[in-house]
């Protein structure tokens, strides 16, 4: 709000709304005295040349409509609205292009973190593949070998059953 004593100083500088009491009295008068001349000495009259005023009392001035001061000192004008509303929604929209530039920045973390997640969760597969596939390998090889083993060692026992048999019937 206003200083509601804004109206009374505006209004004493303009001399508006003021009840003036005092009242003019300009007496002016004036001699006029003729330079010594041969043997003039008749005696000079008093001369008035300007007639006192009478008292009279200085008009009161009209009362200026509000109307014509509003055009005088305006909000705007006084507080510069208009300028400073223009200033923020300068400096809001450039917070929000920095606001989004930041979001920005922020979400290009967040894509190379998956990115990474994406990229170790494949690596971890194919080492894990590949482990399991050398594992598969080596274990087939290890139960190759104890295939072979065993296969000859029963062959060896057949054999041995098979001369023991024979040695018994010829014998």
């Amino acid at each position: 709000m206003l200083n509601p004593n804004l109206d009374t100083c505006i209004d004493s500088i303009l001399n508006l709304n003021i009840e003036s009491a005092s009242l003019v009295d300009v007496p002016v008068s004036t001699t006029v005295e003729m330079p010594p001349s041969f043997a003039t000495t008749i005696p000079l009259p008093h001369v008035t040349l300007i007639q006192p005023l009478q008292q009279t009392p200085v008009s009161t001035p009209t009362i200026v409509p509000s109307t014509s001061l509003q055009n005088i000192l305006t909000f705007d004008s006084v507080f510069k609205f208009e300028d400073r509303v223009e200033a923020l929604e300068d400096d809001f929209s450039e917070f929000k292009q920095t606001n989004q530039f930041a979001a920005a920045i922020s979400s290009i973390l967040g894509i190379i973190d998956r990115y990474l997640a994406n990229k170790i969760n494949e690596a971890v597969k194919t080492a894990v593949q590949l482990q399991s596939d050398r594992l598969r390998d080596e274990a087939q090889a290890e139960n190759a070998d104890f295939i072979n083993k065993l296969d000859d060692n029963i062959k060896k026992i057949i054999k041995e059953q098979v001369k023991a048999h024979v040695k018994e019937q010829v014998h």
